[in-house]
């Protein structure tokens, strides 16, 4: 059922469904975690992770899986650096972590969602999201954050930044050093906010461009 390609230190590890569920590929709970140079594909939850006090995720491919990766009450931190998430149906997913890093990553073509973070402390630095059908949605009704830096959010169906939290000015957005560019609203989903959706928060933006998003109704940020 797996197919593994080379096991040294430099070498990636394959692991493949050939075109049929694996089930969950990786599923982990109460363990600190460190994956590195690995393929993960054609499963139903790539890597499940709960209440794991570290996780590390380095030069990790997730690649058409139902769940990239999924991590749900963990009471730690997450570095996610140089990885791919890649036509999956959802891309990664955080709930309830008191931090995540993602950084030096790709996450495009996902069919439903990009990156979901709720409840999380969270920082994106120089990442890209490409042609998801939803590029970010961070989800908040406590007082975290979302600081992004150096980001770029091209091409992406219903928006590329969705900021739900409901009647909290305390929770900070900043945004510094992106670009948001050629984003545009399926009207099966959304009119408006094809580059950012935001209410009652704390919203900063620096250095940033918005070129070519396309919204049916009011503006591209909303």
């Amino acid at each position: 059922m797996y197919k593994r390609q080379g096991l040294g230190e430099r070498e990636n590890i394959v692991i493949d469904g050939q075109g049929q569920s694996i089930g969950n590929a990786f599923t982990i709970d109460n363990a600190n975690i460190d994956l590195k140079n690995l393929t993960i594909q054609n499963s139903d939850y790539g890597v499940k992770v709960t209440n794991s006090d570290s996780v590390k995720i380095t030069n990790v491919s997730f690649k058409e899986n139902n769940y990239s990766y999924y991590n749900n009450e963990n009471s730690g931190y997450t570095i996610i650096d140089s990885t791919l998430f890649t036509e999956n149906n959802y891309g990664p997913y955080f709930n309830e972590n008191d931090s995540l890093l993602i950084k030096n990553s790709s996450i495009s073509g996902n069919s439903n969602q990009g990156l979901s973070s709720r409840e999380t402390n969270a920082r994106i630095e120089n990442t890209l999201f490409y042609n998801n059908l939803r590029a970010i949605q961070f989800h908040s009704y406590e007082d975290n954050f979302l600081l992004m830096d150096n980001v770029v959010i091209d091409s992406n169906e219903v928006y590329g930044l969705s900021i739900e939290t409901p009647n909290n000015h305390q929770v900070e957005i900043s945004i510094t050093n992106s670009v948001f560019k050629n984003n545009y609203v399926n009207s099966n989903y959304n009119y408006y906010g094809s580059a950012i959706i935001s209410n009652e928060n704390s919203l900063h933006v620096s250095n940033t461009k918005f070129l070519n998003n396309t919204s049916i109704e009011s503006g591209s940020i909303f």
